[in-house]
């Protein structure tokens, strides 16, 4: 939710009105944005429907669909940064 009481389905869709190069886009779209100043009438319909107008323009949620997995751990000793030789000097 912005600050001005308008929702979004999505973090990218709720900036684009602030992006000039998208705005033929944006200004196109009556479904990207909520506004709930205007009340709460039809709120569950426009959560539920997905993909929505803007989305056909999008390409984050293109693609193959993988399930996630978890990466094995990292060795934290050799994820520690290495010591800069000249800032050791000037640390003395």
């Amino acid at each position: 939710m912005r600050p001005d009481g308008k929702l979004s389905h999505c973090s990218i869709g709720a900036g684009l009105d602030k992006r000039p190069e998208f705005a033929a886009v944006v200004n196109a779209s009556r479904e990207h944005l909520f506004d709930l100043t205007k009340g709460t009438d039809g709120l569950l319909a426009w959560a539920q429907k997905y993909p929505f107008d803007l989305c056909q323009h999008c390409t984050m949620w293109r693609g193959t669909r993988v399930p996630w997995q978890a990466r094995p751990a990292l060795n934290r000793q050799a994820a520690q940064p290495k010591p800069v030789p000249a800032l050791e000097a000037i640390a003395r």
